[in-house]
């Protein structure tokens, strides 16, 4: 969920009901946040952060209406603050990602993009043309342009990345036969 749509749930939640409940409630959510950062700073690389600890440090159990937003909040202030990155261990809490964690968590980020991008421009050249209306066969242009641009611009830097790693290949091997010498 996005931020603004965290908002926008806080605000359906708090509809008619008085402003200082709404105050209540953001000064208990922005608490427990910096509850969760000040726990977060002691932990160290591949740590699991369990959920008694988090519990106990921000006031906010599993089970309350707000911990999702709390820590959504958290998470997201400590990647941009910090650049720190967290996943959830099912019946433990959250890991801190390791420097493999976080090429992990990338690579399956950018499966997910991937898949996605070739599931739109599926679904626009499967469609009936003739159905279309005409701002709805603009729009299936755009979506082909825009998608095969950013396939290609991916396909463009792989090649990239392997002419990359077939000259540090070779200068490793010329060391090697160097060094041999």
């Amino acid at each position: 969920m996005t931020e603004a749509a965290q908002e926008q749930a806080v605000l359906t939640l708090t509809d008619g009901v008085e402003d200082g409940a709404k105050a209540a409630y953001v000064a208990r959510r922005d608490r427990a946040v910096a509850a969760l950062h000040a726990l977060a700073g002691v932990t160290t690389l591949g740590e699991v952060l369990n959920y008694q600890a988090m519990d106990t440090a921000s006031g906010v159990g599993r089970h309350d209406r707000i911990w999702k937003t709390v820590v959504a909040r958290w998470k997201k202030a400590e990647s941009a603050s910090y650049g720190r990155e967290y996943q959830s261990v099912p019946g433990l809490g959250y890991r801190l990602l390791t420097a493999d964690g976080r090429i992990d968590k990338a690579h399956g980020i950018r499966k997910s993009a991937n898949k996605r991008l070739h599931k739109a421009l599926d679904l626009a050249l499967t469609t009936d043309l003739s159905a279309l209306s005409p701002d709805r066969a603009s729009l299936r242009k755009h979506i082909m342009r825009e998608v095969s641009a950013e396939l290609a611009a991916d396909i463009s830097a792989v090649a990239e990345q392997q002419q990359e790693l077939a000259q540090t290949a070779a200068t490793l091997k010329d060391t090697e036969i160097e060094n041999e010498q």
